[in-house]
């Protein structure tokens, strides 16, 4: 969620120079509790085994088509997916405020003079997230001159609003940070059944039947925690998201489940304009179509915060598929807070038309900005 840590390699757990603090770990919201405002809107796309369908579909003979060669391609990828997403958001951080203090003297003494110092208290924020996810995916069988193929679609909008807020503690030459986030959750879904085939002539039928039960709009709430230590520019934290198992429930009375989540992240933070993070999943994270498919993601990049512009670079990987889209580049740049970009693309590609295309492709824009 959010452009800043897009361009990271989707890391920011431990990056306290981000708005989207309450996503990914809510006491950054202790940690730095500055005013922010940040908003961003995304799209992305990810196929597996697609690829190397698509052209043959694309390249008959004449109208008819080899549907052997197809069968086999299909077969080539028993995983065969294409998913759609859409990553909104909009998010406010509410000043902690700061607090008077005696400056102290070279021997650690305090003066008659009083300066301004970060309070404990956390920055209060709320925020809205709008995702909305589709997954497609097909089987198939071969009979003499026929190729028949069954698949569904599987359709996701989960609406989240989070309020969180955090405490920071001094812990020696270092600071403790805590917080956490309670945010309302609701959910729709569409499941669609697919049937179709296509002979050697190149004759194809296609039906679509809606199944039931499909997911009717319903509502749960979830319960993120966070911990963060910094000192020297280094920073450490960990996030457990949706800790109380989120349920909805399907018009059957069965129910579907948001599984937790745990993420723990670095960052270094130095020369004043620059960073460097790292996150990684500490466990694998079910696909939300399809259980018995995990992700596991590891990313970072560099930041390179100044005044009117900043630049990040990053790259990301799937650890649970052995990097079988490869590694995914990452970039982003944010003109004066109001203007973002960001965009993914992995380096695996598939060739269409004589194009090449990513199999995993994301972009955002947005923007965010600290007050």
């Amino acid at each position: 969620m959010g452009n800043t840590s897009a361009g990271l390699g989707d890391s920011g757990v431990a990056l306290r120079k981000s708005a989207w603090g309450i996503y990914y770990n809510p006491a950054l919201l202790a940690s730095d509790n500055r005013g922010k405002f940040g908003y961003s809107l995304g799209l992305g796309m990810e196929q597996r085994g697609l690829g190397d369908l698509l052209p043959a579909l694309m390249d008959s003979n004449n109208g008819s088509f080899d549907v052997a060669s197809l069968y086999q391609k299909l077969s080539d990828h028993p995983n065969n997916s294409l998913a759609l997403f859409s990553q909104n958001g909009i998010v406010i951080q509410i000043t902690g405020g700061v607090k008077e203090v005696p400056k102290l003297d070279s021997e650690g003494n305090p003066t008659e003079e009083m300066i301004e110092v970060r309070s404990n208290i956390g920055a209060f924020t709320m925020a809205a997230f709008l995702s909305a996810f589709g997954a497609g995916t097909i089987s198939s069988s071969l009979t003499t001159n026929e190729l028949t193929a069954q698949g569904g679609i599987d359709g996701l909008v989960l609406l989240e609003v989070p309020v969180g807020w955090g405490w920071r503690f001094e812990v020696g030459e270092g600071d403790l940070s805590i917080g956490g986030a309670v945010k309302y959750m609701g959910a729709s879904s569409l499941d669609i059944a697919l049937n179709g085939s296509i002979n050697t002539s190149g004759e194809t039928s296609l039906k679509f039947t809606k199944n039931s039960p499909s997911l009717t709009p319903s509502s749960s709430f979830g319960i993120d925690l966070g911990l963060l230590y910094s000192i020297y520019g280094f920073s450490v934290g960990v996030v457990a998201k949706n800790i109380n198992v989120p349920t909805f429930e399907l018009q059957n009375g069965t129910k579907f489940s948001i599984k937790p989540q745990f993420r723990a992240g670095l960052a270094y933070e130095f020369a004043e304009y620059f960073a460097l993070t790292l996150d990684t999943d500490l466990a694998p994270n079910e696909f939300l179509f399809d259980s018995s498919y995990k992700t596991q993601m590891i990313g970072g990049g560099l930041l390179m915060d100044f005044k009117y512009i900043d630049l990040r670079f990053g790259l990301m990987g799937d650890m649970a598929n052995k990097f079988d889209n490869g590694v995914i580049l990452t970039g982003g740049i944010n003109l004066l807070g109001f203007l973002d970009v960001a965009i993914q693309a992995s380096t695996e590609m598939f060739s269409l038309k004589g194009y090449k295309i990513p199999n995993a492709l994301v972009l955002k824009v947005g923007g965010s900005f600290t007050f």
